[in-house]
């Protein structure tokens, strides 16, 4: 009885096991083809999602594409010249300004021209010390570079995620091309923007090349309907942000803003007097001051007469290596001053301003400074001498006495006199012996100053693109 239980049993496990396979057969005969038809729609709808979606990149780059050609259209019958060739454009991530603008800037300085630099403007006051030149400039940029202008390699980069349906897009990317139609017409390479040793000169330059862009943008926003102020105008150029613009030291926030504002004004003036051909007419004659920027009827009364320039390549140096040369200017005065003393005052003692520079000098434990300025009456002179005294007592906390030619404070001496009535000169020393000794170096080299005309300054390349 117990054999045939368990042979039962056995043939019951046995028959479960058949139709368990059985059952599982069938499922499977069932449910292939529907995992099969399963396949086959995901495939189906992954294709025609990267379908829909190229459709909708070619129909918004065709789009763009037009906007695009309508702006070129715009810009050249605004400004009056036709586009000579294709402007070349490049799309580039956003993430990778900062790598861009590094490439541009390490092309142009040494690591040692920037650290000179850097050390030039903090012994002249105009920017902290120890600030990383690079690293600022970068943060700046980055911030607030929306698209620009490559001159060396022809090409206007963009950035993504820019669509041109946007309003303010369309108006940057107008003043963009303005600069592709300067270059094809006057070859923006060969414009001194960033010369290295005349700032005055390369601030005067950028002001003509992106005054003349504002102000076409100006227009271009009234064409479309717009109605904006001329800070208006800059904040469409400077798109991104400005809180790190804001907190920048005040003569990089100033050189920054400069070549938009006065440059406007300056090209506005301009165009008043002669429409757009005076300012093509400005591209054979360029201004070479700040100065010809801040009082465009001097310009106009006169646009072939070059910038005065201080010649110091034969002063003496009393032993001491150079750290970097340099002028200022009228805006660069300006700016030196402002901080300590207001615009007011440092716009009213920075006029008249003929000629200027300033050599810097290596010493411990700071850099020591030569300056030497001229002006058009000794009026304007004495106006000066006690701007910049007010301006140096401030700056190393002290106080200077009308009339005295020498103070000493904690760690600096510093001499101010008028070797000539039409000119001031100042000293920054280490010691009473060192002031003594430049003191004497510059005034016999500036009784007698060069009042010919300066010669043709010569065309530099520009690191980066046009902005």
């Amino acid at each position: 009885m117990r054999r045939l239980l368990f042979f039962i049993l056995c043939l019951l496990l046995a028959l479960g096991g058949v139709l368990w396979g059985w059952r599982e057969h069938r499922r499977a005969q069932v449910a292939g083809p529907d995992r099969l038809r399963m396949t086959q729609l995901l495939e189906e709808n992954a294709r025609l999602r990267a379908l829909v979606e190229t459709t909708e990149l070619q129909r918004r780059t065709e789009e763009e594409n037009t906007i695009r050609t309508k702006i070129e259209k715009d810009v050249a019958e605004i400004r009056g010249l036709d586009f000579l060739a294709t402007v070349a454009y490049d799309e580039l991530p956003r993430e990778t300004l900062r790598e861009v603008i590094a490439a541009k800037i390490d092309d142009r300085y040494s690591p040692e021209e920037l650290v000179r630099l850097e050390r030039g403007y903090a012994a002249m006051g105009l920017l902290p010390e120890g600030m990383g030149l690079r690293e600022t400039f970068l943060d700046l940029l980055g911030e607030q570079v929306a698209a620009f202008y490559d001159q060396h390699a022809d090409t206007l980069h963009t950035f993504e995620n820019s669509p041109l349906r946007r309003g303010q897009n369309r108006i940057i990317l107008a003043h963009e091309l303005t600069h592709a139609l300067q270059d094809q017409h006057f070859s923006l390479e060969n414009f001194p923007l960033e010369s290295t040793d005349n700032d005055d000169l390369a601030t005067a330059t950028s002001a003509l090349i992106e005054g003349d862009a504002t102000l076409l943008m100006a227009q271009y926003m009234v064409r479309a309907g717009g109605n904006m102020g001329v800070g208006d105008v800059v904040g469409m150029v400077l798109a991104q942000g400005t809180e790190k613009l804001r907190a920048a030291p005040f003569y990089l926030r100033e050189s920054l803003l400069f070549p938009y504002l006065a440059g406007q004004t300056f090209c506005t003036a301009l165009f008043a007097h002669g429409g757009w051909g005076s300012l093509n007419a400005a591209y054979e004659t360029p201004p070479t001051s700040t100065r010809q920027i801040l009082h465009p009827d001097e310009y106009l009364a006169d646009p072939d007469r070059p910038a005065a320039l201080l010649d110091w390549r034969g002063v003496e140096r009393a032993g001491t290596a150079e750290v970097v040369r340099n002028i200022l200017g009228e805006f660069g005065l300006r700016t030196l001053l402002t901080p300590a003393l207001g615009a007011d005052i440092a716009n009213a003692a920075a006029h008249g301003i003929r000629a200027d520079g300033y050599l810097v000098l290596e010493s411990a434990p700071k850099p020591e400074v030569m300056a030497w300025t001229v002006w058009d009456t000794p009026g304007e002179a004495a106006e000066f001498r006690d701007a910049i005294a007010r301006h140096l007592a401030s700056r190393h906390g002290g106080t200077w006495d009308a009339g005295a030619e020498e103070v000493r404070f904690r760690d600096r001496v510093v001499n101010i006199w008028n070797p000539l009535p039409d000119q001031v000169a100042w000293i920054e020393a280490a010691t009473p012996e060192r002031a003594a000794a430049l003191r004497q170096t510059v005034s016999a080299y500036c009784r007698q100053p060069d009042r010919k005309p300066a010669p043709a300054i010569a065309k530099e390349p520009e690191m980066a693109g046009i902005f």
